[in-house]
């Protein structure tokens, strides 16, 4: 069928958005042998889910046992061939590409489809494109921009402050046409208003875009719209189970979506949260990727922390593996990283959802930018909703300085495993303060970026290397 043949009804666009979806899923995963035949990998490794924790100065290889880790870790993004399909951004142009398909055709479908799902459809493909368009932003600074679905001309890379505006009005046109949830015979389809775009969603992103561009009133308006929706709760610390290993909560705002029932899951060699387990919960004695117990205690200064046990466990010595009731009972790498969690039972598969945004860390986000424009009292006011949850007294210091430092602390706290921290310590220009493997110069210099791949400048005049790794 051409693609004249396709756009003919709903049911078309429908499943176009569906695509749409399916290769995000696939963009965030990382690159198989199926997308680029020459790599060593023969399965999807998680590789973008973790991008925002790995370099953090957080993390470590506690089994010492993967070049990759450690050379990620240690931001040494050359290293070959370890590391060479993580420089490839072609999964996330595939998306793009897809998402200008939505757009240009769906509009022209005439049989079998109302104005409303036109708009619901077109809306969708400009949410994906904003977040994809700043997601690489992240990894990248530079990326080309494509705005069309058939482009035969080589694009060289465009400044990453016109792509994050492009990002912005894609969100903003998304925002203004997604529903809040979606309903199914008047009753709200969780999973569905938690896996795809909402207007919820993109002002999540959003905001998150106003961040990087400076624009911290509009980050604070954005993520009131989320707050006054009334479609989200901070949940309590008791209830992270659901949170995480259920997924589809009151709390989550947008995540990847997994199911065993659908025929989905991550295996060992397709989920990043499976790096982090040890025996009873895989065959390993220790961890690939994990957090040691000194940073631990560092992050978490205050050890009656209700979210110490929720993210962090310990196990005990085999033949029995039991789990030891203290989270952080044993020595330096062997605490396990726990915020995902799965029946202790050997298997590889996994099928929970991975969480990209949620209530907690919009208000966090919400609670840097009130304090960055002067309204300590919102910013306060936001933290603190976040630290009762977890147990801990009310921050009550007004100082600038001192209060932005403690919502970054806060969020490294909240959303560790989460893929912010890195991100939160680049767009604030201070990863060089948290980890020994990226200096001030080397950060300035564009060290915190990837390369751009080989595949890139292939027939491509246009294409430019990050300066940092020429």
């Amino acid at each position: 069928m051409t693609q004249k043949q396709f756009w003919r009804n709903n049911n078309d666009a429908q499943l176009a958005v569906t695509s749409i979806y399916s290769i995000l899923r696939s963009s965030l995963e990382g690159l198989t042998k199926s997308d680029v035949p020459t790599s060593a990998r023969g399965s999807s490794w998680g590789d973008y889910m973790i991008y925002g924790d790995s370099r953090s100065g957080d993390w470590v290889n506690p089994a010492d046992n993967d070049s990759d880790w450690k050379n990620l870790i240690a931001n040494n993004l050359r290293a070959f061939p370890t590391l060479r399909d993580m420089h490839n951004w072609r999964l996330f142009y595939r998306v793009i590409e897809e998402c200008n398909l939505v757009m240009e055709n769906v509009p022209n479908i005439v049989n079998n489809i109302t104005e409303e799902q036109k708009k619901l459809a077109v809306a969708q493909a400009h949410f994906v494109r904003g977040f994809v368009y700043f997601y690489m932003v992240r990894i990248w600074g530079d990326v080309p921009l494509n705005l069309v679905s058939e482009n035969i001309e080589p694009l060289g890379r465009t400044d990453m402050n016109i792509i994050l505006e492009q990002a912005a009005d894609d969100l903003r046109l998304a925002a203004a046409d997604l529903p809040e949830e979606y309903l199914v015979d008047g009753v709200p389809d969780r999973c569905k208003s938690k896996t795809t775009g909402t207007s919820g969603a993109a002002n999540a992103v959003l905001a998150h875009v106003y961040m990087w561009q400076g624009e911290y009133a509009k980050a604070v308006d954005a993520i009131d719209v989320i707050e006054k929706s009334n479609v989200y709760r901070l949940m309590e610390t008791e209830e992270f189970r659901e949170l995480f290993d259920e997924g589809c909560s009151d709390e989550g705002i947008f995540e990847i979506f997994y199911s065993f029932e659908s025929g989905e899951s991550l295996g060992y060699y397709g989920s990043a949260v499976n790096w982090f387990f040890i025996q009873p919960f895989t065959t390993r004695e220790n961890g690939s990727f994990g957090i040691p117990k000194t940073k631990i205690l560092e992050m978490y200064t205050d050890l009656s922390d209700k979210r110490i046990p929720q993210f962090f466990m310990s196990i005990g010595p085999q033949p029995n593996y039991e789990i030891n009731a203290n989270p952080l009972a044993n020595d330096e790498n062997r605490v396990m990283f726990a915020k995902y969690q799965k029946a202790p039972n050997f298997t590889a598969q996994y099928d929970h959802n991975i969480m990209l945004f949620r209530l907690g860390g919009i208000l966090l986000l919400r609670a840097e930018a009130s304090a960055r424009i002067g309204d300590t009292a919102d910013a306060l006011a936001r933290m603190n909703m976040v630290r009762e949850r977890a147990g801990l007294d009310d921050y009550t210091n007004t100082n600038q300085d001192q209060l932005i430092a403690e919502i970054l602390q806060e969020r490294r706290r909240e959303l560790t495993g989460e893929s912010h921290r890195f991100y939160d310590l680049m767009r604030n220009g201070i990863i060089h303060q948290f980890t020994g493997f990226v200096s001030e110069n080397d950060e300035k210099n564009g060290g915190a970026f990837w390369p751009v791949a080989d595949e890139a400048f292939l027939s491509n005049p246009s294409m430019t290397q990050n300066s940092f790794w020429e």
